[in-house]
């Protein structure tokens, strides 16, 4: 047998195998490697007491790729180890638009929250870590998916881990309907060396307000809040992006559904219809109202009675400038109560700045991040919609109530109207809408903001430049 014909496949096969075993030393050498300088690059922290470190119950090849939301026991986790699931926990997230922020998402999703996907309708809420303890009771009366944006700025960023824990393992709703994203200031990180905090432990016996109330006074003193105010814009993106059904509606928390469980069933099926299909740019309104003795009422027919007694009205309508559309509710009210289907009431035509709070599709413009606190921020969204050429309607049977009575916050009011007069300038150039009126509306400091860019239609409109002018010089 020749064996020369076979030399060049034995020489192939000789030189295959010498690569192979080179790359799989080198693979095995860097690994080793790095695992050596991540071990030596988290004992260096100089604010963990190594001293003080605890038995680990689990290696570092455990928690390689674990995070502070994964299912592990951190109570059994040494000081170094909490440190490395830190940083990978940060390393999970990304930034918002203005780079201002952490967002972490879905750092704990409810078992059910992706089948609940299937229906149309998404709730987006937005939380401090004081209010997380509400979510139990507004699931009472909302039986989809929620999507909760949480701002946590320091040591509330622990806290909130554990009191979402609690929750989820004291209520059934909470664990299979809720998914939980949190909104991070970068400035404002929680200190490493407090990450102990994270192996307190509560348990379902304890009332969760309390529980935050417990959690606050044993660090309290360590607790450094963020300047900031609640940054509810980038909050209601948040939530909403992480929606996974085609309708979301971005409520406060203490702003309810009715009570009766047949409400959630037709609103799936209106959503579900070919009229609310077809509609692209269609934005649907609840009714809102408040309702000062707490109580929720199940239907439409039960509200009614509520404001005819007097112990319910229009949200907003008493105490504020921000409304949530133009108009009273008094026709509505006066609708014969269909306990069958949802219909559309009336078409709406909103005026700023009102408020809506409505129920529209993935894609609407989003929340201007720019805005802090609460003044304006669903004003300007809704103007927008409407130079975007959204479409607005009433629905009959569905509504929101208030349950806390009227509470107007008023934080971060004048930075924001500042805001909101370059805001305006930005907005008539992108849709090609000449906004003067709104713009002489809400000045800041001086009728000079008037002096907005020009539209290119300007002439066309015959705008009295002259008198502009005028306001112009006597500012100067």
């Amino acid at each position: 047998m020749d064996l020369k014909r076979f030399l060049p496949l034995i020489f192939a096969l000789y030189i295959f195998l010498a690569v192979g075993l080179v790359l799989l030393f080198t693979r095995k050498t860097t690994e080793i490697h790095i695992e050596t300088i991540k071990r030596e690059h988290f004992t260096n922290f100089s604010q963990i007491s190594t001293n003080k470190s605890r038995n680990a119950a689990l290696s570092f090849e455990d928690i390689k790729f674990a995070t502070l939301f994964d299912d592990i026991a951190l109570k059994d986790l040494s000081d170094v180890q909490l440190a490395v699931i830190y940083n990978q926990t940060l390393l999970e997230s990304y930034f918002d638009d203005q780079a201002t922020f952490y967002i972490l998402h879905d750092a704990f999703q409810g078992t059910n929250y992706l089948s609940l996907a299937k229906d149309p309708v998404c709730v987006a809420l937005t939380l401090s870590p004081d209010q997380i303890p509400q979510i139990a009771n507004y699931l009472q009366t909302w039986p989809g998916s929620v999507s909760v944006a949480v701002f946590v700025s320091s040591l509330d960023f622990y806290y909130a881990i554990i009191l979402i824990n609690l929750l989820r393992e004291c209520n059934k709703d909470v664990f299979k309907q809720v998914s939980w994203h949190f909104v991070l200031p970068r400035n404002f990180t929680p200190p490493i060396s407090k990450l102990g905090i994270l192996r307190t432990e509560l348990d379902c016996s304890v009332d969760m307000h309390e529980s935050y109330n417990v959690l606050s006074k044993l660090f309290n003193k360590d607790k450094e809040k963020s300047p900031l105010p609640l940054p509810i814009n980038t909050m209601r993106n948040v939530a909403s992006r992480h929606c996974r059904n085609e309708w979301v509606i971005a409520p406060e928390v203490d702003l309810r559904f009715p009570s009766d469980k047949s409400i959630y069933p037709k609103l799936v099926n209106f959503f579900n219809a070919a009229n609310a299909f077809q509609c692209v740019k269609c934005a649907f309104l609840p009714a809102t109202y408040d309702v000062l003795n707490g109580v929720i009422p199940e239907n439409k027919k039960q509200l009614v009675e509520l404001v005819l007694n007097g112990t319910a009205h229009v949200y907003h309508e008493k105490k504020s400038n921000f409304r949530n559309f133009t108009g009273n509710l008094s026709f509505w009210e006066a609708l014969p109560h269909n306990n069958d289907d949802f219909v559309v009431a009336s078409k709406i035509n909103l005026k700023f700045p009102d408020q809506p709070i409505y129920i529209t599709r993935h894609g609407m413009p989003k929340f201007d991040e720019r805005y802090l606190g609460h003044s304006w921020t669903r004003s300007v969204q809704a103007l927008e919609m409407q130079l975007a050429e959204y479409r607005f309607f009433l629905l009959d049977t569905i509504f929101l109530v208030h349950v806390n009575g009227t509470k107007i916050n008023q934080a971060n009011t004048q930075v924001n109207k500042q805001i909101l007069t370059h805001h305006l300038r930005e907005l008539s150039l992108r849709y090609d809408e000449y906004l003067e009126e709104l713009i002489e509306l809400y000045p800041y400091d001086s009728p000079r903001l008037v002096d907005i860019v020009q539209s290119p239609h300007e002439l066309e409109r015959k705008t009295d430049r002259e008198g502009l002018q005028g306001k112009i010089k006597n500012a100067d």
